[in-house]
Parts: structure tokens; C-alpha cells; sequence
């Protein structure tokens, strides 16, 4: 499917804030509001908008820090099941496949400097 200029309007006003009212993103974009709900709707339905999520200060809720970990896997790893498992682990907030060096770029969040050698 593809999207239009409307479409992509729609989508930078969800990504600057994802809770924003449709009939603000219908002010901002010339649209009423039963257009933008109607395009999201369509968004959702062709996996175009996967979800919408929040973004959480760690810091306000105890949380130390974050760690990044780019990951080589050995070669004959079954990476799909490695991608998989690290997805899993509680603390991981994003895994994605990567090419060259590195097959992984893993972020997660830290309550202390012991959990980050837990990851490690």
C-alpha cells in the first residue's frame, strides 16, 4: 500500500506525539477529524502503524541509565532464535538486526550498574 501526502502528514503528527486528539491532527492538517480517524484505522489495518507506545524517564522511576550492546554473534548461530530470546528478557526495549559487523543493536534499561553486568 502506499501512502500519500496526507498519510505522511498524519504519521509525523503521531510521531511528535502519539496521543495527539484526530481532531488536532485535523486543525494541523486541514482534515476533519473522521478523515484522520479513518486513515489511522486504514494505517493500523495494512500494518503501516504497528502500535502506539509511550516513552517512559527512567530516571523519575528509579531506573540508573540505559545500555546499548552491539552484538556478533558466532558464526552458525541460529540468529532468529538469538533475536527472539533477546526480545524476551525483561529490561531489552529494542533488539534490531543489523548488517555488517555487527548482527544486533540491543537497548535497554538499567536500574544499576550490577543489572548491566547481568546483560552483559
Amino acid at each position: 500500500m502506499e501512502i500519500d501526502a496526507t498519510d505522511t502528514q498524519i504519521l509525523t503528527e503521531l510521531m511528535t506525539n502519539g496521543q495527539m486528539p484526530f481532531s488536532e491532527i485535523g486543525k494541523k492538517t486541514g482534515l476533519s477529524r473522521e478523515t484522520v480517524r479513518k486513515r489511522f484505522e486504514r494505517m493500523k489495518k495494512e500494518g503501516i502503524i504497528e502500535k502506539i507506545t509511550i516513552l517512559v524517564d527512567g530516571h523519575k522511576i528509579g531506573e540508573q541509565g540505559t545500555a546499548f550492546f552491539m552484538i556478533t554473534c558466532l558464526r552458525g548461530s541460529n540468529k532468529e532464535a538469538i533475536f527472539h530470546n533477546l526480545k524476551i528478557i525483561p529490561d531489552v526495549c529494542l533488539v534490531t538486526e543489523l548488517l555488517g559487523e555487527f548482527d544486533f543493536f540491543v537497548w535497554a534499561k538499567a536500574r544499576n550498574m550490577q543489572q548491566i553486568a547481568q546483560l552483559t
